[in-house]
């Protein structure tokens, strides 16, 4: 009996990934109006600097989950990120200038096209999914907005 090759669709936890720099360099405001337990506060703004990619994660010097890249290659020294930002908040105030870096891409103009979809893809559900790619979307929900969608070159350090 014969066998067929069949090619099986990966799962997000199965593509090749690799480790982005990721830190909080700055943020304002998020102190409490009031003495109370549960009061408003002030909104809160954040900026993260997005680094360079590596092979292994060293845990003290990263600040991000492992970034999966689907059409990885060994030989590449430039992946593009798609980064998402977005704003997050609760009843008491918002927190703006969240990230996501929900894929990457060896090919530029597949993250691209990724980061086009997710711009235009304004539906409120849980993930995203293409005709190839499917991940939890973290800036949608009821206090969440999305902000902007980008490609950054990240350079891989061996």
């Amino acid at each position: 009996m014969g066998t067929s090759k069949t090619s099986k669709k990966l799962k997000r936890h199965e593509y090749p990934h690799v480790w982005v720099k990721c830190d909080l360099a700055w943020s304002t405001g998020g102190e409490c109006l009031t003495d109370e337990e549960f009061s408003d506060r002030a909104d809160e703004q954040r900026h993260y600097e997005v680094g360079d990619w590596f092979l292994t994660a060293k845990p003290k010097e990263f600040h991000y989950d492992p970034v999966p890249v689907p059409d990885w290659d060994p030989e590449a020294k430039v992946i593009y990120a798609v980064v998402v930002h977005y704003s997050t908040g609760d009843t008491f105030g918002r927190i703006e200038g969240c990230i996501d870096l929900p894929i990457a891409f060896v090919s530029y103009e597949e993250a691209q096209r990724v980061a086009k979809e997710l711009q235009a893809d304004s539906k409120k559900d849980e993930t995203f999914v293409d005709s190839k790619y499917g991940f939890f979307k973290s800036w949608t929900g009821y206090f969440e907005s999305l902000d902007g969608v980008e490609v950054k070159p990240l350079h891989g350090v061996i």
